[in-house]
């Protein structure tokens, strides 16, 4: 089993564990529908997680390829996005920009960007994967119980630890202070 196989194995068993459920050792077993239905939201799931959040671990910068082609509309260059991008959020210089598939329109010769993939889980931070493990086990609450109050109870503990995921990835960013001095800029 590979690095990546294994730590899916770890989170799909904490989230099983926090259900009440019995760990698993491979992804395989085809006894228990819980871990079928887990593993068919694993990868949605991980994906959103990933989305919700300019997790810092999960950024990264990169110079954009310009391709020869010549733009349709407003714009006059069109850069390749990096392969595994899920989300961009900055360009490097600012500048209006329109997302086209696989590939960024705007009118600068050269462009960087900022963006969010999507590393290998065997990468992830253990504050992440905990929250993933919650997420997971908060989706799967829905299905398999009619207690309103343990669905309620999962929301919550998911949202908990939530918040403690995005304090301890926020440590990956110093605080910038803020330079300003409105009384004595107006003198």
């Amino acid at each position: 089993m590979t690095i990546e196989a294994a730590t899916k194995v770890k989170i799909i068993s904490q989230a099983l564990i926090l259900l009440g459920e019995r760990p698993v050792s491979d992804l395989t077993d085809d006894s228990r529908d819980s871990i079928q239905q887990i593993v068919n939201i694993f990868e949605n799931t991980y994906e959103a997680e990933l989305q919700s959040n300019r997790w810092r671990f999960a950024c990264a910068k990169k110079a954009l390829d310009r391709l020869n082609t010549t733009p349709l509309n407003e714009y006059q260059f069109v850069h390749q996005l990096p392969s595994d991008a899920l989300l961009i959020f900055r360009t490097v210089p600012r500048t209006r920009y329109e997302i086209y598939g696989d590939r960024i329109y705007s009118n600068l010769q050269q462009i960087e960007v900022d963006y969010l993939f999507k590393p290998d889980i065997a990468a992830l931070p253990a504050y992440f994967t905990k929250m993933l493990a919650y997420s997971l086990a908060r989706e799967m609450a829905r299905p398999t119980s009619e207690n309103t109050n343990t669905v309620n109870d999962f929301s919550d503990r998911y949202y908990l630890q939530r918040n403690v995921a995005m304090f301890a990835d926020a440590q990956a960013r110093p605080n910038v202070a803020i330079e300003d001095s409105p009384f004595t800029d107006c003198r």
